[in-house]
């Protein structure tokens, strides 16, 4: 892929960050055996035809996708997303769709040194619901940010090493909502009122 973005005629120029985009959707698969056994079916029901989730991270200027996976049908759209984090670079820009209202999602794209831009509406966290009264002035958080900073990276870790996905999230809601969400939200979120 690297020698793609050096020799591609339609690349962006050096210095102008990639914009990504992250979606999935469900497909519709041969009803065999082997493809139940390995994706799932939609309910079920014995006759309910196949399914999987298909995930790909794409880059929209230069038309190419850079990360790509065929997923059974019970698999999280934010998980395989997270999965697409090790194609992202520093200073990417990603774009993500209501369906990716993840607390931890945001986290490690910014960990990446990317930004994101995501639907969300206005409800989805405290911290959004802080901004939107701003009227998107900005405005300083009082909570110490190293000790949220550090949990952040830890958290992170946790995810990538096995840890209980439900022990981090747990701490991640208590902790990190409101002491980092308000940090980053004003250039990160599309406020949609009518999701």
């Amino acid at each position: 892929m690297e020698s793609f973005y050096h020799t591609a005629p339609w690349t962006s120029k050096t210095g102008i960050r990639r914009i990504l985009a992250v979606d999935g959707s469900r497909l519709e698969l041969p009803n065999n055996t082997e493809v139940v056994e390995a994706f799932g079916r939609a309910n079920k029901q014995p006759d309910a035809k196949p399914l999987g989730i298909v995930s790909a991270l794409f880059d929209v200027v230069n038309k190419v996708v850079l990360d790509s996976s065929i997923n059974p049908a019970n698999a999280s759209e934010n998980h395989l997303a997270f999965y697409h984090l090790g194609k992202v670079r520093h200073g990417d820009l990603v774009i993500l769709d209501r369906g990716y209202k993840c607390l931890w999602l945001m986290l490690g794209i910014v960990q990446k040194g990317a930004d994101y831009l995501i639907q969300l509406p206005v409800n989805a966290f405290k911290g959004v619901e802080l901004f939107k009264k701003t009227e998107g002035r900005k405005y300083e958080y009082q909570e110490n940010r190293t000790s949220a900073l550090s949990f952040v990276k830890e958290g992170l870790i946790a995810l990538f090493t096995g840890v209980s996905l439900i022990q981090v999230l747990t701490h991640l809601k208590e902790k990190i909502i409101k002491n980092i969400l308000p940090i980053r939200i004003a250039s990160k979120i599309c406020f949609c009122d009518n999701i």
